[in-house]
């Protein structure tokens, strides 16, 4: 979840080296975004997930996801750079992912989980997932 989620401080951190070191960033591509914003592990994939969303936001404009030729065109968006609008997301995706957790431990049929997950409620078992099956 950290990986597709930057923090609002290392999102500044990439655009700031975008715009105030254009030369190094040409000449070493994202290696050089990675080398200076991921202190501890270059496996960190932060930098590729920022530099996408900064595309989408239209702050970065890359032709073939290149960064060779690139343009800042705006400024990040002030709503995506606050702190709380972000902790919320962060939390969002982790309750998110506590539920799929639930759900595949879970004993109930997987076919009328699904429906109550979606407001359908009364839903017979389906008799054909590995729930079912076992009971």
């Amino acid at each position: 979840i950290k990986w597709t989620t930057p923090d609002p401080g290392f999102i500044q951190g990439v655009d700031s080296l975008l715009r105030n070191r254009r030369n190094e960033v040409i000449s070493e591509g994202a290696d050089y975004l990675r080398g200076k914003m991921n202190f501890y592990n270059s496996r960190d994939f932060r930098v590729e997930t920022t530099l996408n969303l900064l595309e989408r936001w239209g702050v970065l404009e890359w032709e073939h996801r290149s960064l060779k030729n690139y343009q800042m065109e705006g400024e990040i968006p002030e709503e995506l750079l606050n702190l709380d609008l972000h902790e919320k997301r962060v939390r969002s995706l982790q309750m998110g992912l506590l539920h799929m957790l639930q759900w595949a431990q879970g004993e109930e049929c997987r076919m009328t989980a699904i429906y109550n997950h979606f407001g359908v409620t009364g839903c017979p078992p389906c008799g054909r997932c590995d729930n079912c099956r076992k009971n």
